[in-house]
């Protein structure tokens, strides 16, 4: 069913996962785990943009629920993404990319959302090296 991201919650993004999935595709889910935190405690990108592209129970369920995901992603990483996922349980759409090619990574997914009318908000940000922290 198409329904509209500001009447959806976070129980039907939820709702659409899988109840029980098979051992080979957990295995290689597993797999793009740990290749996203070797990513993130070598402070590599590329090997998090991997890791972030090897999701196969949360993403394909939940895609159908952001039109034009596929789309999206297609473009970011043809415009140089290193990975590029939906960001918990959506709408929000993201792509891990150097500084070099995040501008262009954007204004690539940019295109395809104005190509179907679809309304965005559009951030780019920088990997922190520091983590979290607590202030004050």
């Amino acid at each position: 069913p198409l329904i509209r991201w500001a009447e959806k919650k976070t129980y039907l993004a939820r709702q659409v996962l899988p109840k029980k999935i098979s051992l080979r595709k957990m295995v290689k889910q597993l797999g793009g785990l740990v290749l996203l935190v070797a990513g993130i405690t070598r402070g590599d990108p590329m090997l998090m943009g991997e890791g972030v592209n090897m999701d196969f129970v949360v993403e394909p369920a939940r895609a159908k629920l952001i039109p034009r995901f596929k789309e999206v992603k297609k473009a970011a990483l043809k415009a140089g993404a290193y990975g590029c996922s939906i960001s918990g349980a959506g709408p929000s759409i993201f792509a891990l990319t150097s500084p070099q090619v995040s501008n262009s990574v954007a204004r690539a997914m940019a295109r395809v959302l104005e190509e179907f009318s679809i309304s965005y908000k559009l951030l780019i940000t920088r990997f922190s090296r520091e983590g979290a922290r607590v202030e004050g």
